[in-house]
């Protein structure tokens, strides 16, 4: 009986210790390549795991995430890479993730923009004069002869932008801004482009200018949340025709 017990626990020790001796499958590791990136709004492109070349982490499934799919969203295609699609400027990161948790990396995306034909331009609904003439940027002057108890037109000799025109209601607070643009196919592009990449299509239109609307782009020179924006052309103002230029106005207006 005693020789049956000793053999017994002679065993299971000696299993324990085959077991305890066993070696642990390698891990191994992914990279993620390019493991940081700086694009330009509108460009699509891939982001591609590279394993080691053991261990068990190239065996493993995968997701791909965004931390902002608003600015950079991501799907897996062929080969299990990550397709990136930029979609508003700013910063997001990527993550590509085992399903098990195991394994993690990420990869830092910043979208930079095309344009920057508004930078800087003042407009907050309902500012009064003080804060137009107190944010008002360099080079521009006031036309007191164009000006009125309606509109504030400040005029500058600059290529891009020719004139600001701050409508006023009739408590003599903002209502509405006109940026006028020098009449070129580049500015008009430019325009465009600075309203798509920035900001959400409402698919709303009046007096035939398409509104875009700021949702959630947040910068020192960005116009405040809710505010909507349109490229126009041909537009009538205190009696005077514009050809090209910007409207920006309060989402409340539309």
């Amino acid at each position: 009986m005693k020789k049956t017990i000793l053999k017994m626990t002679v065993l299971t020790l000696l299993t324990i210790v085959t077991f305890s001796c066993a070696k642990e499958p390698e891990l191994g590791s992914v990279m993620l390549d390019p493991s940081s990136k700086t694009v330009t709004f509108g460009e699509i492109f891939s982001i591609k795991p590279v394993f080691t070349t053991t261990g068990e982490a190239q065996n493993k499934t995968y997701t791909w995430k965004s931390s902002a799919d608003s600015i950079a969203s991501v799907k897996t295609v062929s080969g299990g890479y990550g397709q990136v699609t930029t979609k508003r400027i700013g910063q997001a990161t990527i993550t590509y993730a085992s399903t098990d948790g195991k394994i993690s990396k990420t990869a830092q995306i910043t979208v930079d923009p095309r344009s920057t034909i508004l930078n800087g331009i003042y407009y907050k609904n309902g500012a009064n004069q003080s804060d137009i003439n107190n944010n008002m940027l360099a080079g521009f002057t006031k036309s007191d002869i164009e000006s009125t108890s309606t509109y504030l037109v400040y005029t500058s000799t600059g290529a891009t932008v020719t004139k600001l025109i701050y409508e006023l209601d009739a408590s003599a607070r903002l209502k509405a801004l006109y940026v006028i643009l020098n009449n070129t196919t580049a500015n008009k592009t430019s325009a465009e482009q600075y309203l798509e990449e920035r900001y959400l299509n409402t698919g709303k239109s009046q007096l035939g200018i398409l509104y875009y609307k700021n949702t959630g782009y947040v910068a020192a020179n960005a116009v405040p949340l809710n505010t909507v924006l349109g490229v126009f052309i041909d537009i009538t103002i205190n009696l005077t025709q514009y050809p090209l230029g910007i409207k920006i106005m309060d989402n409340s207006n539309l």
